[in-house]
């Protein structure tokens, strides 16, 4: 409250000359989950921004959460709901939409690392798009909601009156191996989103940030400013590993200075793959297509998609990969009509999917393979630029990996 209360007596106390100052709003619109935050211009200070952790929506597991799921669900093919449903308020079950964002790009990343199994989810209809929608209209009908959600708070602590008369500057993290054909759809979802251009808002602006640029930007000055010594100095190389749900982007920078501000320039062309968390689900699919066959691809989407009951309790035993013992079996709900099933893969009885962690190593060891030969790379590339070693981490292949 306290915070709302010192955001409100700044903004109330401007200065008439409203060009003078702005919002400024970043979003983080990621495959899986998207996050909001916020900040007024007129103190210039770090501290002062406001990270988003409330969201409507039943479906979200406390009062407050950073960040909602990336998924929208229409009226159309959902019965009991009158407007389009997004984040927290998609309910298992209901016919929805999620790793739009993926589409948006249609060649393969600098990477290089060819996805089969992307291919097999997109053909058991896990990333399909609605009737007559692409998949530019669905990611903006998506960002539209976002925005009206950034308005609804912004209105609460700064009053109506204000907000109208306080430009809004967005900024859109993106994939640094985007290609320039995604990014114009990125802008072209944006724009249709009523970022910029509304007849309502003519001074709103929206811009574009790559990812593992908006988190170096975050960490390095994070690191300066809670006075961390020469933890970063001028001269140094930085490497940004952003691990997403849907990409992993690689991308080193060279320090050029700390103070008075923060100046840094990227050092080599970033890397990076469709080699996110949402590859783990999508060997998952995989997995359960070669052992189950017609009986699991003929399962209807809302009960084995993104969002749903079967998907969510896959998403706990991800995180809990690598706490439990090698030999523990993982259940997962989902009833299948299945002649004579295997009792080691299929509790009949109990209408549930049997996982070893074998099984969930075998799904994860093939993504972090190619994230560390990915970090590899860009570190040889990064020394090979600088012409001295301005990356000096090594990496170690164990099952430690699976433990931190």
């Amino acid at each position: 409250m306290a915070e709302a209360e010192d955001l409100s007596k700044a903004l109330t106390q401007m200065s008439l000359d409203v060009n003078s100052h702005k919002i400024i709003v970043g979003i983080d619109y990621g495959t899986t989950y998207t996050g909001l935050s916020y900040v007024s211009t007129e103190k210039n200070d770090i501290d002062d921004i406001v990270v988003v952790n409330t969201w409507p929506g039943p479906a979200r597991a406390s009062d407050h959460v950073l960040k909602a799921p990336s998924r929208i669900a229409y009226p159309n093919e959902n019965t009991g709901i009158e407007s389009p449903q997004w984040g927290y308020q998609v309910q298992p079950g209901m016919t929805a939409y999620s790793w739009t964002k993926l589409l948006l790009e249609k060649r393969m990343p600098l990477g290089g690392y060819e996805d089969q199994n992307l291919e097999i989810a997109s053909k058991a209809g896990i990333m399909k798009l609605p009737e007559a929608k692409t998949a530019i209209q669905v990611v903006a009908d998506f960002l539209k909601e976002i925005r009206c959600h950034a308005l609804r708070l912004l209105e609460k602590r700064i009053t109506e009156k204000i907000l109208a008369a306080t430009p809004l500057e967005f900024w859109l993290t993106i994939p640094a191996i985007w290609s320039e054909s995604a990014k114009s759809a990125t802008r072209e979802a944006a724009l249709l989103a009523g970022f910029e251009g509304s007849s309502n808002r003519p001074k709103d602006r929206i811009y574009m940030i790559t990812e593992p640029e908006a988190a170096a930007v975050a960490a390095i000055r994070k690191s300066i400013h809670d006075g961390m010594g020469d933890f970063v100095k001028p001269g140094d190389g930085v490497l940004i590993c952003d691990c997403g749900g849907g990409t992993v982007d690689i991308t080193t920078y060279l320090i050029s200075e700390t103070s008075p501000q923060l100046v840094f320039e990227e050092l080599c062309t970033g890397i990076g793959g469709k080699c996110g968390s949402t590859a783990i689900d999508r060997n998952l699919y995989a997995l359960m297509s070669e052992r189950f066959g017609s009986a699991f691809d003929e399962v209807p989407l809302k009960r084995k998609g993104p969002g749903s009951e079967f998907m969510k309790k896959f998403e706990l035993v991800k995180r809990d990969f690598g706490f439990d013992k090698e030999d523990k079996i993982n259940e997962l709900t989902l009833r299948m009509k299945l002649n004579d099933p295997d009792p080691t893969f299929y509790d009949e009885d109990e209408s549930s999917v049997l996982l070893s962690n074998n099984d969930l190593r075998k799904m994860f060891d093939p993504i972090i393979k190619q994230i560390i030969e990915l970090l590899q790379q860009q570190i040889e590339d990064a020394n090979r630029e600088a012409e001295r070693e301005a990356i000096n981490v090594g990496f170690h292949h164990s099952s430690d990996l699976y433990n931190t």
